[in-house]
Formats: C-alpha cells, sequence, structure tokens
C-alpha cells in the first residue's frame, strides 16, 4: 500500500509516512514516523514521535511518544509515552491521557 496524505498536513522535516493514510488538518513534527497507521483530522503529533500500525483522530501526541497497535481518540498522550496495546486485545480506546515518561499497556 501506498501512503496517502489529504487535506492541510505539515510534516516536519526528516518525517516519514509509511504504508499509511493522514486527513488533515493535522500537524506532523520533525522526525517522526508514521506506518501502517491512519491519522484522522484535528490531531497533532510531535518531534521525534513513532506510530505504528495504529489509528489516530481528535488527539494530541507530545514529543518522544511511542505509539503502536492502538485506535486513539480524543486523546492527549504525553512526552516519551510509551503506549501499546497487549497482544490480543482489539478495543478502541477513547480519551487516554498519559503522563510524561510512562509506559501504558492496554488490554
Amino acid at each position: 500500500m501506498d501512503s496517502e496524505v489529504l487535506g492541510r498536513v505539515y510534516l516536519g522535516q526528516g518525517s516519514r509516512i509509511i504504508n499509511s493514510k493522514v486527513i488533515g488538518p493535522c500537524f506532523i513534527g520533525e522526525n517522526t514516523t508514521v506506518a501502517d497507521s491512519t491519522v484522522e483530522p484535528f490531531c497533532s503529533i510531535g518531534d521525534g514521535a513513532s506510530i505504528e500500525r495504529s489509528n489516530l483522530s481528535y488527539s494530541l501526541v507530545m514529543d518522544g511518544a511511542r505509539i503502536s497497535r492502538v485506535s486513539l481518540t480524543r486523546s492527549i498522550i504525553g512526552k516519551n509515552v510509551k503506549l501499546e496495546r497487549a497482544e490480543g486485545s482489539e478495543k478502541g480506546v477513547n480519551a487516554v491521557l498519559g503522563g510524561e515518561n510512562s509506559t501504558v499497556i492496554l488490554r
């Protein structure tokens, strides 16, 4: 699958969109990777973040956060937070607040 970027999207220097769909308006900071994911409108993703195999909408992801296998809506993920879905769990998440430098594993 090729990547698709629709609408007004700011993509910071050094950032990569790989096999993903990004729908603006949204902001993706510098040196950030979005892979095998969908980023829907009104998301802001900070510098150095990594989004893999996830879906985000109406969410704020701060610098250095790592998100894997998660579907997020209306969430704030703090600086350097590692957020991932436990293997075998399929539920989406609404309104997660991850504190700075924490690890959150959703079950």
